[in-house]
């Protein structure tokens, strides 16, 4: 039962009362209350799909790094197989100018690397079966010998932007830009569960305050019955009473549909299901309406751009777009290259002819860079339109709550006077039930106001990024920075 539910306390008799609690009856039993602090503790498990997702994009971008930088790792190599190999005929010891082949097993075994500047080497030895020649008689062809097989970029910049280390650069901050937008995901997954427990908090006082107005309107039907019987009411004030009932059945009816929605998406936000309720109090925006009123909404947008974790995040891919972009331009440059052997140094020009592969490569890392970039430009607008709404909000609810706030504490005093007024006969009951009526009016729009400021309140956490989230962070100081404006609010 809701929580509404458990505040009602509704005196036998009338089809109206009935079908209250049979309505009653139908919704599911609540679980335990959870206050703000364990909704929070719940949201600090990540739980959420969400945050799971971006959990699998970490480790999906960490395993991108480790295979990009194993580009760098040495490697073993073996070859082995059969050459045929020629040279000089030999008569009487004397060299001829006819050729000789000999057939022989080649076997050559070293190791190899790629250095992130751009130097490859691959030392190795050399080994030759040749039985039936001697080294001489194939001038040394089949001499056991070490390779070494030295490359040297000599353009400048060129090794540095190879096309290995330009990848292993761009992952590395692809890794990064990943798990600050894991951090991010994380800050709005408690945002969304506390907004949820305050919604919940809302919805469950507003049906208390109707299901109090639903019996006293109860009680003054009964009571207008036994007084028309007598003749003591007009019938067509029993009607208009008998109206304002019945709607306020249905009011009453769609705050419970409204209280029980909130406590299922309480459940399925911290992944516990079933129909958690809510405990606590909503944020007090009492003395905040001068506060908020003297902040500069430039300097907010610039905390936000210091601290937003998503746009950190939205950098470092920008970042990472251009390490790609410049070693595909690296790629599509010709390359010049110093060789150096146990017996030879060489200078190597190549160069791509039709560049397809190679322009290809830099039109894709133009077109990440472009993409990368205006994704960067676009949350930067959002969060400057963002802070300004909810900035807006928190200053609007908060002296709607002031104004509503005032008024209720006056027409409590118009009840109370009127209530002494109608004992004493002074007015009628008809007068005593509109004044019970404005302040019944005025108190679920009081909370409604209280919960758009609680609303802003954590709007402005998440947009200036200063909802903590990390290892060994206790809830409780958590939930105590986020019912009060960031600290950067505080004038």
């Amino acid at each position: 039962m809701t929580v509404a539910a458990k505040h009602c306390r509704i005196a036998r008799g009338g089809p109206l009362i009935g079908m209250l609690l049979a309505a009653l009856a139908a919704i599911p039993a609540s679980a335990a209350p959870l206050s703000l602090e364990d909704v929070i503790r719940a949201a600090q498990r990540g739980k959420g799909l969400a945050l799971q997702q971006e959990d699998a994009r970490v480790a999906r971008a960490q395993g991108a790094a480790q295979r990009a930088s194993g580009a760098f790792d040495w490697t073993v190599f073996v070859e082995s197989g059969w050459e045929r190999l020629y040279f000089p005929e030999s008569v009487g010891g004397v060299l001829t100018t006819t050729l000789q082949t000999t057939d022989t097993w080649h076997t050559t075994a070293g190791v190899s690397r790629l250095f992130h500047n751009g130097i490859s080497i691959q030392p190795g030895i050399s080994i030759y079966d040749a039985p039936a020649s001697t080294v001489g008689r194939t001038l040394g062809l089949t001499r056991t010998r070490p390779t070494l097989s030295l490359s040297i970029p000599l353009l400048k910049g060129s090794g540095r932007n190879n096309m290995a280390a330009a990848n292993e650069r761009s992952a590395q901050i692809n890794y990064q830009g990943a798990r600050l937008a894991r951090d991010f995901a994380a800050q709005r997954e408690i945002y969304d569960a506390v907004r949820t427990h305050w919604r919940c908090l809302a919805t469950q006082a507003q049906a208390v305050i109707l299901i109090t107005v639903q019996q006293q309107t109860d009680a003054d039907v009964a009571t207008m019955r036994n007084s028309v019987k007598v003749g003591l009411t007009e019938p067509v004030v029993l009607d208009r009473t008998v109206a304002s009932q019945a709607m306020q059945m249905v009011a009453l009816g769609r705050a419970q549909v409204a209280e029980d929605a909130c406590h299922r998406d309480l459940g399925l936000t911290l992944g516990t299901g079933g129909l958690p309720t809510a405990q606590g109090e909503l944020p007090n925006p009492a003395g905040r309406r001068d506060s908020l009123a003297q902040l500069d909404e430039a300097a907010l947008i610039e905390t936000a751009f210091r601290n937003r974790k998503d746009l950190q995040a939205l950098t470092r891919f920008q970042e990472a777009a251009d390490e790609t972009l410049a070693g595909a331009r690296n790629g599509d440059r010709p390359q010049v290259n110093l060789m150096v052997d146990t017996t030879q140094a060489m200078v190597r020009l190549s160069m791509p002819i039709g560049g397809g592969v190679q322009q290809g490569q830099v039109n894709e890392a133009l077109a990440g860079q472009s993409e990368a970039r205006l994704k960067l430009q676009e949350l930067q607008a959002q969060i400057r339109r963002d802070i300004g709404t909810a900035l807006a909000g928190a200053r609007q609810y908060a002296g709607f709550w002031e104004t509503l706030n005032r008024s209720q504490s006056l027409l409590e005093g118009v009840v109370a006077d009127a209530q002494k007024r109608q004992q004493n006969g002074t007015i009628s009951a008809q007068d005593y039930h509109l004044a019970q009526d404005e302040l019944g009016r005025v108190r679920p729009q009081l909370i409604e106001a209280q919960l758009q400021y609680a609303s802003s309140l954590a709007d402005l956490h998440l947009l200036l990024g200063t909802i903590p989230v990390g290892e060994g962070m206790p809830a409780a100081d958590v939930a105590r920075m986020l019912l009060v404006p960031p600290a950067v609010l505080l004038p």
